[in-house]
This record gives C-alpha cells, structure tokens and sequence, in this order.
C-alpha cells in the first residue's frame, strides 16, 4: 500500500488575534460595538451549568489515551542514547518541557500516549503523543509550581524529532552504540544473557558479549545492502537484532521526512507550524512551499464554545481539525483510498474530555492575590478596548469573528500562506479532500454510529481560507502566554505597549511565571533557551494595537482585570 505520511495540523486556536502585516500597522480604531453589559458592567450570558471535574481515570484517558500514530515500543525508546545527554533517550524528558505525570504505571509524561486494546496497555508498549502534550502547562513561581490542563504547552514537539532522529541515526550506524542498545534493551526485556535475546546473531553461550560488537558489524552491512524500509506502523513483537535494527532504520524515514520539511523560521518551546508542514507532507516536493509561519499552541479549556477553530476560523470540523493532529504525531495513511491507523473513536473521546477542562482562575496561592481596586478600575478598560473582539454572545457561545490582516496588523505569514494555492487549486480544498476522505474510511473501519459522530459535529464540516485572523474569548488569558497568533509578545504587559516598544528578541522555555506583566520569564534564566527574533520572517509582533495608549496605571489597572477573567 502507498502510504502518504499525515500533517502536522492541529494545534491552533490561542486567545488572541495575531499577525503583521507587510504595511504600517493599522492605528488603533474603535472595535465593534460590545454585548450589551449587565448593571455590573459585564456583558450578559447564561450561566455555566456545573461541569462534573474529569476523575482520575479520566484524566489518565486523557493524557495517555493512542490516537494511532505510536511510533516505536518504549523499551527501545528507552534503550536509545541520546546524542545530546549520553544518556537513555527517555531520561529526563522535562528538557523538552514534556510535564511528569507521577501517576502513569510506565513512568510516562502528560501527553505520551500507550498503544491499547480493550482499555489496557499491551505489548509492544507502543509509544508517541496524543494531544496533552501540547496542551498541558506547568507554571512555577518561587519554588512552587501548579499544573493547568489545558493550557498551552511550553514544549518542543520539534527538538525532540530532531534528537530521536539523530540518535537513531547514531545508534544504526555505529557498531558500539547498536551493541550497548541491544545489551540494553535485552535487559529491559529481562533476557538471561545475549545469546538467548538474539538467536539471530548466533551469539556463543559462553561470553557473548565478547562476539556482541563483531556480529553486530556483519548485521549493518547486511542491512545496508537491503533498499529502505517504507515507512509502516508495525504491532508485532520485535524478537530478533535484525527486526530491531529494521524498525529503527524504519522510523527514520519518517522522522527525516519530519525535520526535512523546509523549515526557515524555526518555532522551539510552545510553537509549530502545523499547516506549511502539512502541505509538504501530504502534497509531495512538488507543491512544497517555506515553514515560515510558526503558531503559538492554543489552550483548549473553551473548545466547547466555539463554532469555528485554528487562529483563522478556518474549519468548523473539531473532528476533522483532530484527525490532521494525529497524523502529524505519527499516524499514516493511504491518501487514495483514506485508510489510516487513526484512532477515530478515541479522538471522540478525547473531545469529549477536553470539552468538560475548567477555565482556570487567577490561582492567588501561587501568584499573590488580586487587587480588588484595580480589578474595579481596569474594568470599564476592559469593555472599551477589549470586549467588543474577546466577548461570547448572549447565549455564551463565541461567534464567527474575523479581524482582516490590513486592520489587525499582526504578521501576514499564516493566513496568507494557508491561502495559497497547490498547484491548479486552493491548498485548503485539497486539504478538506484528504481529510474527509480519512474520517470516511476511519468510520466505517471502527463502526462508528451517526450518533457518536453527531456529538462532535457543529452542523455541516465547512472548510475555507481568509486573510485575516479570528478573535478568542479572553477567559482563562493569563494561563495563555506567550501572546498573539504566533507567541511573538512574551507577556500581556508587553501586549499593551505600541509595537515599537515591545521585546524585538526575548527566550523561550522557562515555566517561571511574571505575574505582575503577565507572562513567563524571558530573559535566559531558569530555562530559557530558544531565541525568537521578532525581526525574521513569520515572528514579527506588530500590530493588535488595542489598548496600547493607556497611561502606566491604566495598564497595570487593565491587566489586574484581566487576571480575573
């Protein structure tokens, strides 16, 4: 079967509006007129009917649950070196700001999924990422720290492709390294010595180690005469070196195609750029265009609220936004005939999870509690210069609510490039095509009713392309730093400056939280490491110029309040 390698699509909706624009930023007008406000002042809507809290094995389900793209058995992941630490590959995964979880039986990070069957964990323990992984936050302040589902992730799905790569690479093709994996990896499968792990290298009983480097040189020029392995998502147990040897050099070619994907403008901690990559994946070199438009990986507390999603309003499939999603974590399919290791029924299921998550409050304990004076003044700021884009309708649900790119001002790259054509046609009707035709064939393979698919469906899928940029309800902001559409604005102090005077380079990575500007630390210490430069292409932050004339006390009055949201 030719299998087309899936998209790295969906990570996308932040709160905020976002992207510059190759002209002068527009100067700041006068936003639409606001809901109307209740006596308080707040704009009037239902109240939120009581969500019961996911319970603990729901937020298991939730952080670890396959959604069909596990790439490789986590013994071998584990017995892996990396290139960068010399040390197992899967020690101290915090390096990627992956979060621990202390409850996971396998020691797994939040969001690393596990091959299942019947609700439990089977072997091979097939391991990659679900969707917690970009959407879970761990915030510190002064020794302490709190966990937020939901929110956006500081971690770097990006730096560890390019690591696994590279110490795949290594192990396959150096004899020491391959012979300390497979004396690894022996061991974690409790094997009694070598020669009984690997009967394929015909080891002597007595002392194979000493033989270990020699047949293992003979296994690599052996497998160096055999063509590339085509990439497959392989469930059988791996009992042999030659059948280890095999999916390593097996998921390499996917990893490669990974990293080799054009990218010019580089995303690091809480960062992708889903859709360029998509198009590379999916439509071939060919119709290959720049990875230039890196996005901020959006929170998902309010998923429940929206009618459309990704920062451009550009589908109002949440089913079909999460299938692109998985295929870019490793899932794969036929593009002919849309056959797929998707996980569609688990998909529903992490929808439905991610639907009951808790906008999180201003959590005092940790941050300091919020001054009542200025949560009063910053207020009436607040429904002057914000409400009108960041408020829901009467009836609670957020609108359809599009900012064109000459009046938001905030860089071009993302909507404009999802905009573009592929070949002969617009990129997002092909893109539409291939997905449809995934969820189709997933559908019929698992049996899905049209009554489960109707608890995920907001009316007819609609795809569609626009320059411009979609505004996201302001609850829950304070958790979402770093701000606009493409993380260029480290904090919602710097937010609230003219263009001009905001941070043109600042580092990324630390969890460390500001909570007087609203943000996490940038300056290089306590784990800041990745560099945005707001002069490249794709991470300008100009533009959302709203607020931006308020005097020093005004500002801080404002941002009190939006602490509050």
């Amino acid at each position: 079967m030719k299998r087309a390698l899936g998209i790295v699509v969906g990570m996308l909706l932040l709160a905020g509006c976002s992207q510059r624009s190759t002209q002068a930023p527009a100067s700041p007008t006068t936003p639409p007129a606001s809901p109307a406000p209740s006596p308080a002042g707040k704009p009037t809507a239902p109240p939120e009917p009581p969500v019961a809290p996911l319970t603990a094995a729901e937020q298991q389900e939730l952080y670890h649950l396959p959604e069909g793209g596990e790439l490789l058995p986590l013994d071998m992941l584990r017995a892996v070196e990396s290139i960068k630490t010399f040390k197992p590959f899967m020690d101290q995964l915090e390096r990627f700001r992956l979060v621990p979880d202390p409850n996971d039986p396998d020691g797994l990070p939040i969001g690393m999924s596990v091959d299942m069957a019947d609700g439990k964990r089977i072997e091979p323990r097939m391991v990659f990422f679900n969707c917690a992984a970009c959407h879970s936050a761990q915030i510190t302040y002064q020794g302490k720290s709190i966990f937020v589902a939901g929110a956006p992730a500081h971690v770097d799905i990006a730096g560890f492709i390019v690591e696994l790569l590279g110490s795949l690479e290594s192990t396959v093709t150096d004899p020491k390294k391959l012979s300390s994996f497979l004396s690894r990896l022996a061991a974690l499968r409790q094997h009694k010595d070598l020669a009984a792990a690997y009967p394929d290298l015909a080891l002597p009983k007595a002392k194979p180690d000493g033989e270990l480097i020699a047949q293992v040189k003979k296994l690599i020029k052996k497998e160096e005469t055999k063509a590339a392995a085509a990439v497959a998502q392989k469930k059988a147990n791996i009992e042999s070196a030659a059948a280890a040897l095999s999916l390593l050099k097996e998921k390499i070619v996917y990893l490669q195609r990974l990293r080799g994907l054009r990218t010019t403008t580089f995303a690091g901690f809480g960062r992708l750029d889903a859709f360029m990559a998509a198009r590379n994946l999916l439509f071939g070199e060919k119709t290959a265009v720049d990875v230039n438009s890196p996005v901020s990986l959006p929170p998902i507390f309010f998923l429940s609220k929206l009618t459309w999603f990704h920062y451009d309003n550009n589908t109002t499939s949440q089913l079909q936004r999460n299938i692109g999603e998985d295929l870019g974590m490793g899932a794969v399919a036929d593009m002919q005939t849309g056959r797929s290791s998707v996980k569609l029924r688990n998909l529903l299921r992490l929808e439905e999870l991610a639907a009951r998550l808790p906008v999180p409050s201003w959590p005092e304990d940790l941050l300091g509690k919020l001054d009542a004076a200025r949560v009063s003044r910053g207020e009436p700021l607040y429904q002057q210069h914000c409400a009108s884009c960041h408020e829901p309708a009467p009836d609670g649900i957020f609108p359809d609510r599009m900012v064109p790119l000459d009046t938001i001002g905030t860089d071009p790259n993302r909507a404009v490039n999802f905009t573009a054509q592929l070949g002969d046609r617009p990129f997002v009707d092909a893109l539409a095509e291939a997905l449809a035709r995934v969820q189709d064939a997933a559908v019929a393979a698992e049996g899905i009713s049209k009554e489960e698919l109707a608890k995920s469906a907001r009316g007819p899928v609609k795809w569609r392309g626009q320059k411009g940029y979609a505004s996201r309800p302001i609850a829950g902001v304070w958790a979402t730093a770093p701000y606009l559409h493409n993380g260029s604005v480290p904090t919602l102090y710097d937010l609230l400056l003219p263009p001009a005077q905001r941070p043109k380079t600042f580092l990324t990575g630390s969890r460390e939280y500001l909570p007087k500007k609203v943000g996490y630390l940038h300056d290089g210490s306590q784990g800041g490491e990745f560099l945005i430069d707001t002069g490249k292409d794709g991470n300008h932050n100009s533009g959302h110029t709203y607020g931006t004339t308020l005097s020093e006390e005004q500002r801080l009055d404002l941002l009190e309040y939006l602490k509050s949201r």
